[in-house]
């Protein structure tokens, strides 16, 4: 079986995106997000944050969306490594390859933050509103039917 690396998560934005443009013309945004974990420890449920440093690239580096932000994100991880003062470094830094957004955040940034069309990639000036997806069970529109 070959190797996979992919990654889904909902999550909230912990800065808002930076953009960056490569020598090579590539347009890249930088960003952070956050997820919490949830356990339980003597009798009671303790959330666990996690904070992630995030690269888009490609159309998810288009667009913009602000710190608190609930989003999509699906991607892979990548192991950055680098040295400094003859240490060698590295980070696990999750490559996102698909952003969307998944309703109102905390716009606690300047900037344009209304959504955009549904289901069309925005460019930055005004993120992509995500589609509700349906529950399997869901009746059709205008259906009085009972689905159990």
């Amino acid at each position: 079986m070959p190797d996979k690396n992919f990654f889904e998560l909902d999550c909230r934005l912990t800065k808002d995106m930076e953009i960056k443009v490569t020598k090579n013309g590539k347009t890249l945004a930088s960003f952070g997000v956050c997820f919490n974990d949830s356990y339980q420890k003597d009798g009671q449920w303790i959330k666990k944050p996690n904070f992630w440093d995030c690269t888009a690239f490609g159309a998810a580096a288009l667009l913009s969306f602000h710190k608190g932000e609930l989003v999509h994100i699906e991607g892979a991880l990548s192991l950055d490594t680098w040295e400094r003062d003859g240490k060698k470094q590295s980070k696990t830094v999750l490559k996102v390859f698909k952003i969307e957004s998944l309703g109102n955040g905390n716009h606690s940034s300047g900037g344009n933050s209304s959504p955009g069309p549904q289901g069309s990639p925005t460019p930055r000036s005004s993120p992509p509103q995500a589609p509700r997806p349906q529950p399997a069970y869901a009746s059709p529109p205008g259906s009085d039917t009972i689905p159990f």
